[in-house]
């Protein structure tokens, strides 16, 4: 009789649906740019354990915006839609005067189903200082993303 209510245990477990996740890894390297943001997929919508670094080498930059830490608060929009996988980070300088790092990464699915290649524009946002005009510099270049 003990058998029988771990078989039936056993038989629901066994009809659940299977929950997947993927690793979300984004890459950028060159003479602007290098850096890389990953996560974790799930079945439910959005990203999971989102971490990213990146190197501005961008000239008149400021120094605090020359290495970008990201976390989930960053990234408020990402999406993988049919075979589109699109990133929008941002972060803003804390302080008094305003900064701001904005990277979009739009890419699309190759005939490897796991990869994703395709465009970066980051704009990067500042005021030099006291009274100043702000300043936007941007710049555009490739992206490729892989699903694993």
């Amino acid at each position: 009789m003990r058998i029988l209510p771990l078989a039936i245990l056993f038989a629901i477990l066994a009809a659940a649906p299977a929950r997947a996740t993927a690793n979300l890894d984004c890459a950028i390297e060159d003479k602007r740019l290098k850096g890389a943001i990953g996560a974790l997929m799930g079945s439910l919508p959005g990203l999971l354990q989102i971490h990213g670094e990146f190197d501005v080498l961008l000239d008149g930059v400021p120094d605090d915006f020359r290495k970008i830490s990201l976390v989930g608060d960053n990234l408020p929009h990402s999406w993988v839609h049919g075979k589109e996988l699109k990133l929008h980070a941002y972060k803003e300088r804390d302080g008094e005067r305003f900064a701001s790092f904005e990277l979009i990464v739009e890419t699309k699915m190759t005939s490897d189903p796991n990869q994703y290649r395709g465009a970066y524009a980051l704009k990067v946002s500042f005021l030099p200082g006291k009274g100043a005009e702000s300043k936007t510099v941007t710049v555009r270049g490739r992206a490729s993303c892989s699903l694993g």
